[in-house]
């Protein structure tokens, strides 16, 4: 290198260490500040049950009968939420978060789930999104990414250990398997959503408009298949009285401690197009909240939509439509005892009405739909030392009609659990602990 070069590279150094200094002076201060107030909370809760199982039955294939299994208790873990919450800044805001669910359950136990996480636990991922307000100071506009729920659906995006009956209405089964093709009704996508309400006005007015990336059930459920389309989900929400947040929110909850006194109305929507499993996909639904002081009514009803048609040796025969409808609707009672304590009475009534005609539920089968008739009553009694810390007693009543499929059929959820195959599902009552730590 020559004299000249050298001064040159010199004189760059110089210069790349002033500049350095200098932006470092204007602007550490700044980044140290932001992380300063680098806010992380941790996230955990459990939720634990024991319950006796009474009726439950098995299907028999041999004997072409339904024989019954002893009645049993059980005792396991339901639910566990671990992980963490971050805001790196005013407009930024992140979630993990992990489940461990099903420790210990006896697949012969009464109530819905998933299959029993067996005696070697393994956590799976719940929810992993990040949030950006895109408007400063405003609640109109926020844009989330990642793996959630759609925004579809009262009972599917309330979180299980908010609801007020022991199990979560199983409507939202139904709901979630129609739009993402899974029980935890999640999926990567991008939600647009905001919340508009003028300061102590009673009508407010929340949004959400996502489209969604699920894969059903091509290539071992990692694909839709060689037919691709997106799902797009909106809701709106009109919310009368006290709103049910102050600020935008994906999640909800039904109990607000007789503090809210309004009405939430909601309508939604989602639509999907041709994959390998369906020529196109629906869901509509509405639901309500109403909360005034002690009084906790929440109810929905979704009507679920997919179009198929038959293609012996790959030519088309016949379109067809499969059709099914499901719902709940949940009344509490807030009662103060000894101004330390909230005891809050409950029933739900949830159905499920699909096909019950041959043709229909072979159709519902061709497109993965449920069929015939599921229906359950809980009622119980939950008693909270603080919102989060929870005891519930609950008793649940289940019922169904397989329609023409008959005995043996698995058209739904009442005749079908995944470890066993086909069977009636009988009647449990259940003592649950839900801690919030």
């Amino acid at each position: 290198m020559n004299i000249k070069n050298a001064r040159i590279c010199l004189l760059l150094a110089g210069l790349i260490l002033i500049a350095g200094n200098l932006f470092s002076q204007n602007h550490a201060p700044e980044w140290r500040q932001r992380l300063k107030n680098y806010n992380i909370q941790p996230v955990l809760a459990v939720q634990a049950w024991s319950s006796y199982t009474i009726d439950e039955q098995v299907y028999n294939a041999e004997a072409e009968a339904y024989e019954p299994v002893d009645n049993r208790f059980n005792a396991q873990i339901r639910r566990t939420r671990i992980g963490f919450k971050a805001q790196p800044g005013e407009n930024f805001s992140f979630q993990v978060i992990a489940a461990l669910d099903l420790v210990g359950r006896d697949a012969l136990t009464a109530h819905h789930g998933g299959t029993n996480n067996g005696s070697l636990p393994q956590f799976g991922l719940w929810n992993a999104w990040f949030q950006w307000r895109v408007l400063k100071g405003s609640e109109a506009l926020y844009l989330t990414g990642g793996y959630m729920p759609p925004q579809f659906g009262r009972e599917s995006i309330t979180a299980a250990l908010r609801v007020t009956s022991m199990e979560k209405a199983w409507s939202q089964r139904y709901v979630r398997g129609q739009l993402t093709g899974t029980n935890p009704g999640r999926a990567t996508g991008v939600n647009l959503g905001g919340f508009f309400r003028k300061e102590q006005q009673p009508l407010a007015i929340s949004y959400d408009l996502g489209l969604f990336n699920p894969v059903f059930e091509s290539y071992s459920g990692n694909s839709s298949g060689a037919r691709y389309a997106p799902l797009a989900t909106g809701r709106v929400s009109l919310h009368l009285g006290d709103p049910e947040f102050k600020r935008y929110t994906m999640s909800r909850k039904i109990n607000y401690m007789s503090e809210r006194r309004g009405l939430t109305l909601s309508v939604q929507g989602a639509t999907q197009g041709e994959t390998d499993l369906f020529k196109a996909n629906y869901a509509v639904g509405t639901d309500l909240l109403f909360n005034w002081g002690p009084v906790n009514l929440d109810a929905e009803w979704s009507w679920l939509r997919r179009d198929g048609e038959t293609l012996p040796n790959g030519v088309p025969e016949r379109p067809f439509t499969a059709t099914g409808q499901t719902g709940h609707v949940r009344l509490s009672y807030n009662i103060n005892v000894a101004n330390h304590y909230i005891v809050e009475p409950v029933v739900m009534l949830m159905q499920y009405r699909g096909a019950t005609d041959a043709q229909g539920q072979k159709d519902a089968q061709l497109v993965r739909m449920a069929a015939g008739r599921e229906q359950a009553i809980d009622a119980g009694l939950n008693w909270y030392f603080d919102p989060n810390f929870v005891l519930m007693l609950h008793y649940t009543h289940h019922s169904g009609e397989p329609g023409a499929a008959g005995d043996g059929a698995t058209v739904n959820d009442f005749f079908y659990q995944k470890e066993t195959g086909p069977i009636q599902r009988g009647d449990w009552l259940g003592l649950g602990l839900t801690i919030f730590f």
